[in-house]
């Protein structure tokens, strides 16, 4: 006895994009403001730091 073989129908799918979906971009671009934020805040308190100390010499 044969057996029938049956032919799939393969779904077209839209190919899909190379690249990260725009999220990751969203995602990427705020962590990089953050890290930008906390740096010159960091900047900001040591400069501030050392021109007391500059003054007080």
């Amino acid at each position: 006895m044969r057996r029938i073989r049956r032919i799939r129908r393969r779904t077209r799918r839209p190919p899909r994009r190379p690249g990260y979906p725009w999220w990751a971009y969203v995602i990427l671009v705020g962590v990089a403001l953050v890290a930008i934020g906390l740096s010159v805040l960091v900047f900001a308190t040591n400069y501030r730091i050392v021109i007391e100390i500059i003054t007080i010499i």
